[in-house]
């Protein structure tokens, strides 16, 4: 009884983590640039060469891919010993008496992923989820990102973005590292250039020397709150369990885009390599780990392997995907355009600054697609009247894109639904869904809401701007000032 109960257990969590989807937040890297930064000047194992030079917007992974987005990789495809001994390291376990796969497990400098069941029916565990992963190799990292292509789940993990197709030896993974990423890959190993322009690059033809958006040596590890520290130069000593810290710790230091961590936690495998005399083939890592000291650009790389170099507690990655890899107008990148991108949007207009790193840059007239380099109201337009998702369907039973202002359900019309919500909130709300109508003037649901709505009562799916009657509008009125009366009363 107590072994089916085992195996029953083993297999409800199995089930419960092929459920889960890995999201990345990305940040967007928006700009054409020529201009480039020298990275190396003599530092170990690099070539003397610039870099930074970048033509096409992309965007690049706002955190290092964390320990709890490995697991899911690993549960859904490590299963067996022969795929668990390609992807997982002891060493990246909490229990220091752990052998896995041949090697030791370390409690020092892991990221915290334990390994349970048998051949077959394993299953993988982050204890410290938000962790950056460490312990993989450049061909782990790759196998990730064919799998994230291939839309996770049972997706092939040995091609997509790079052709793997069972690669694990020094000799093979050169062959797939050098023939570089697929033409169409929608998620991918940022380059030298991708990944140096994120973390330096100043926007105005300079780059910074430390990718924490400053020319000064960072803090070691404190003030968590400050806006240059990093987690670096941490001594390695046995007992120091907390090494490594979680994603996005400083919350006020972030590279020039809003990327995180770009200057310490782990070095990050990028899609570069390069061939040097005196050391042969490379594949390179980028950024600094916690164990070192920062260094003059932060440089780092590591000969590309098999399993021999998935053991080092220095390596993580990133990940990178073309700009234009979600729909414009999904600020939030979530796959939908609603309610939420148009708080979003207002957010960046009030403020200045991006919320999320998505493209807010849609419109350059409010009425057609375009950039002018300028996040404005005529952004706010085109979201609104031409790219949100509405319940509406045409007479073929599409849905419908696109409304006015003061549509507050997004079901294509603007009438006592949305008067309704707004009544409810006023005074009180602040987001679009709750009869925020100017999202980009105030956090406030108010009079000027209820004038927006006043103005559009009657239009639908983003067309006519329908004045209302006379009428219209002492109900308009009405309907905002009974939450007020229902207060005063109580």
């Amino acid at each position: 009884m107590k072994k089916t109960l085992a195996t029953f257990m083993t297999l409800f969590a199995i089930a419960a983590a092929a459920q889960a989807e890995v999201t990345m937040d990305m940040v967007l890297v928006a700009g054409s640039n020529t201009a480039t930064m020298m990275i190396g000047s003599g530092e170990w194992m690099w070539p003397d060469a610039p870099a930074g030079a970048v033509a096409d917007n992309y965007q690049i992974g706002k955190y290092e891919v964390t320990a709890g987005q490995y697991t899911e990789f690993l549960n859904a495809k490590a299963a067996t010993a022969a795929t668990s001994t390609l992807l997982y390291n002891g060493q990246m376990g909490t229990d220091s008496n752990l052998s896995v796969n041949g090697k030791l497990g370390d409690p020092v400098y892991g990221s915290k992923i334990n390994r349970s069941g048998d051949d077959g029916s394993y299953v993988y565990t982050a204890v410290a989820p938000n962790l950056p992963v460490n312990y993989v190799s450049w061909g782990d990292a790759a196998r990730f990102t064919n799998w994230l292509h291939n839309g996770q789940g049972s997706g092939d993990m040995e091609a997509g973005v790079y052709a793997l197709n069972g690669a694990n030896t020094a000799g093979t993974l050169k062959t797939a590292y050098l023939a570089g990423r697929a033409s169409d890959a929608t998620i991918f190993l940022p380059n030298l250039d991708e990944w140096v322009k994120a973390a330096f690059y100043d926007g105005a033809g300079g780059f910074y020397d430390v990718p924490t958006t400053t020319d000064t040596y960072p803090d070691k590890r404190t003030p968590v709150a400050g806006t240059n520290t990093a987690n670096i130069d941490v001594a390695i000593v046995m007992g120091n369990t907390d090494a490594l810290l979680p994603v996005g710790t400083f919350v006020n230091t972030t590279s020039p885009y809003g990327a995180f961590d770009m200057a310490g936690n782990v070095n990050e495998w990028i899609g570069d390599s390069y061939i040097r005399d005196d050391w042969g083939f490379n594949s390179l890592a980028m950024g600094n780990a916690f164990a070192q000291p920062l260094g003059s650009h932060a440089a780092w790389s590591s000969k590309s392997g098999g399993l021999a170099n998935q053991n080092d507690y220095r390596r993580g990655f990133r990940l990178a995907a073309p700009a234009s890899a979600f729909a414009p107008g999904d600020v939030n990148e979530n796959g939908v355009i609603d309610a939420d991108d148009i708080d979003l949007m207002g957010e960046y207009i009030r403020t200045g600054i991006a919320p999320t790193a998505a493209n807010y840059d849609l419109s350059d007239d409010g009425m057609n697609g375009g950039t002018d380099g300028n996040i404005n109201i005529k952004d706010m337009d085109y979201l609104v009247r031409y790219l949100v998702e509405t319940s509406a369907v045409d007479g073929d039973g599409n849905l419908i894109f696109g409304t006015q202002y003061g549509d507050f359900n997004l079901d294509g019309e603007i009438e006592l639904g949305d008067l309704t919500r707004l009544g409810t909130y006023y005074g009180v709300g602040d987001t679009w869904a709750e009869g925020n109508a100017n999202p980009h003037l105030d956090e406030l649901i108010e009079l000027g809401d209820l004038t927006m709505l006043g103005t559009y009562y009657g239009a639908s799916n983003g067309g006519v701007d329908a004045i209302p009657e006379p009428m219209t509008m002492s109900l308009l009125a009405t309907g905002a000032c009974l939450p007020l009366f229902r207060r005063k009363k109580r």
